[in-house]
C-alpha cells in the first residue's frame, strides 16, 4: 500500500495573530495528519499541544511575514472535525494560512521516511528549486510545502512539470498576495528525489519544506479497504472446485 493524501483542509487569513485549522470530517484513528502553518511574520508560527515540529523555515529580510513550519500528528479517535490553533510569532496582526493534509497508507511505526528539508528563494523570480529529500524506502510519498510572499491579490503557485501533482492550495484574495501550496509524487526507489521546479504568477520571495511519509511496507500483509479502515485481507488459493478459499498454511 502506498501513503497517500486522502482529504485536505485551508485556513487563511489577512490579520490575525494565530488561527484556526480544521481537522478534515473524514480523519480516522491512525490517520498522519501534517499541517504546514505560514505566520504573520519573519519568525516561523508555532504550533498547538499535540502536534510535533518537522521542520521550520524563517523567511528572509524581504519577507518580513513569511515565516513557516510543518507539524505532525497521529490521529485519535474524536479527531474529525476539531480544530488545531497556529500562533504567529507577533503580537501585531498579520496574513496566516495553514495546510492540513490526512495522510492515509503510511507506515504507523515510522511515518515519515526522510530528514526534512527547507530554504527559501529570491524575492524577484517567478521560478524556485525547492531542495529535495533522501528516502530510505520504496514507494515513499515526498511532499513539497511552498510559500510565496506576495503583493498580487491573484499569485498562485504550480509546479513546473507534471510531477510533483498539487493536492491544496489557498484561494483567499483576502490574503492580498499570500500564495500556499501543497505537492505530492511517489518515490519510487529509495534515494535522492533531487530538487523540484515551481512556478508563480508573482515576483515574490520563495520559502519551502520537503518532507516524505513512509508508505506501508512491502512485506506487511495485503490489506483491503472495509469503511474507512484497512484491514488484513487473508491469502487465498484456488481449490479443485475451482472457488478461492482461504490459505490457512499462511499466516495473515
Amino acid at each position: 500500500m502506498v501513503a497517500q493524501v486522502a482529504d485536505f483542509t485551508v485556513a487563511e487569513a489577512a490579520s490575525v495573530t494565530s488561527l484556526a485549522a480544521t481537522v478534515p470530517s473524514t480523519t480516522v484513528a491512525g490517520d498522519l495528519l501534517l499541517a504546514h502553518a505560514t505566520g504573520n511574520v519573519q519568525t516561523p508560527p508555532t504550533g498547538p499541544t499535540g502536534w510535533t515540529l518537522i521542520r521550520s523555515q524563517a523567511g528572509d529580510s524581504s519577507a518580513a511575514n513569511n515565516g513557516s513550519a510543518l507539524f505532525s500528528r497521529a490521529a485519535i479517535a474524536g479527531d474529525a472535525g476539531t480544530s488545531a490553533t497556529f500562533t504567529g510569532a507577533s503580537a501585531t496582526a498579520g496574513r496566516m494560512s495553514v495546510i492540513m493534509l490526512r495522510v492515509n497508507g503510511h507506515n504507523s511505526t515510522t511515518p515519515l521516511d526522510a530528514t526534512a528539508t527547507s530554504g527559501t528563494g529570491p524575492n524577484s523570480t517567478t521560478t524556485y528549486d525547492a531542495p529535495g529529500v533522501t528516502t530510505g524506502s520504496a514507494n515513499s510519498l515526498a511532499l513539497w510545502f511552498v510559500t510565496k510572499n506576495s503583493s498580487s491579490s491573484t499569485a498562485t503557485i504550480n509546479a513546473t512539470n507534471a510531477t510533483p501533482t498539487k493536492v491544496a492550495a489557498t484561494s483567499s484574495p483576502t490574503l492580498l498576495g499570500r500564495a500556499q501550496a501543497a505537492f505530492s509524487e511517489v518515490i519510487v526507489a529509495a534515494g535522492a528525489t533531487g530538487v523540484r521546479n515551481f512556478t508563480s504568477t508573482a515576483t515574490s520571495q520563495w520559502t519551502d519544506i520537503t518532507t516524505a511519509v513512509r508508505s506501508v511496507s512491502a512485506t506487511a500483509p495485503n490489506k483491503v479497504l472495509v469503511g474507512t479502515t484497512w484491514t488484513a485481507e487473508t491469502p487465498r488459493v484456488l481449490n479443485a472446485a475451482g472457488t478461492w478459499v482461504p490459505d490457512v498454511s499462511r499466516p495473515v
